[in-house]
């Protein structure tokens, strides 16, 4: 089985099932500020400029919204990174590299109860 560093320790862990990312949405509450440095780094290193700031708004972020969903953590997420829509490629990368790939599942488009019309166009 292929080996992958663990992005926080630099230990190595089983490497991830297609479509997983090295974080999954249940450790998020476990791990957050090593979570929050994970993704800054690496989106950083991807091209997006990434500050103290920012970081320190996406953990408030986090502990604010409890993302239930990977629908739910994309969102939160992108708002508070993304500032400008040239970077949605670099981003959209990094965030699948990170907490897994974007294939939805019924789990994830069902928003707290509130069913797919939350994800429905207006008519």
């Amino acid at each position: 089985m292929k080996n992958r560093a663990n992005a926080t320790s630099g230990a190595t862990e089983p490497a991830a099932r297609a479509g997983e990312g090295l974080v999954r949405l249940q450790a998020i509450d476990r791990d957050l500020p090593a979570v929050v440095r994970t993704f800054s780094q690496r989106l950083h290193d991807g091209g997006v400029q990434v500050t103290p700031v920012r970081s320190g708004l996406y953990m408030r972020a986090l502990q604010l919204t409890k993302p239930r969903s990977r629908r739910q953590l994309y969102l939160t997420t992108r708002a508070i990174f993304v500032t400008d829509l040239c970077q949605l490629p670099t981003f959209d990368r990094i965030f699948a590299e990170v907490f897994g790939s974007s294939a939805r599942t019924d789990a994830d488009d069902l928003d707290a109860g509130r069913g797919p019309a939350l994800l429905a166009a207006p008519a």
